[in-house]
């Protein structure tokens, strides 16, 4: 499985996923995404027709350099720098706090992941206090209220 992220604005969601294909990217984004991919040239991000390209600033570096050390080709393998991809800092934060656990080992686990990493990206990106939400919403639900919006 593969943890996959997408970001934009005040908004973070994860998704595991099984592959890193087109398909995959379909099922992230939908079909008919007409918005920016910041991408590193793979090629999945292709089969997404309506979407725009920005190529990653670190990608093109690293391109650049091999050429005039006259490598002729770039690492096949280097990360994006975080300065220039909202889904690559996401998705770092993800990979990390992935890491200091023990893992994700039930369809339960993996659905749980992701919205517990699209919750919390999201409201860090609104400047909320994720556990004070997380509280009025429990206490609403109990309740028997709708629980709050996350702004």
């Amino acid at each position: 499985m593969w943890l996959w992220a997408a970001a934009s604005g005040g908004t973070e969601v994860f998704r595991w996923l099984p592959g890193r294909g087109g398909e995959q990217a379909k099922d992230l984004l939908g079909e008919t995404f007409s918005g920016i991919i910041h991408r590193d040239r793979w090629k999945p991000h292709e089969q997404l027709p309506h979407a725009r390209n920005q190529l990653c600033h670190a990608s093109i570096r690293r391109h650049l350099q091999a050429i005039l050390e006259g490598q002729g080709k770039p690492p096949l393998k280097a990360p994006c720098s975080g300065w220039d991809n909202e889904a690559e800092l996401a998705l770092r934060k993800a990979v990390l706090w992935r890491r200091g656990c023990i893992g994700v080992n039930s369809e339960e686990g993996a659905r749980f992941v992701e919205r517990i990493l699209s919750l919390a990206g999201t409201a860090r990106r609104r400047g909320l206090d994720l556990l004070a939400w997380l509280t009025r919403a429990l206490q609403t639900d109990l309740d028997g209220l709708p629980a709050p919006a996350l702004t």
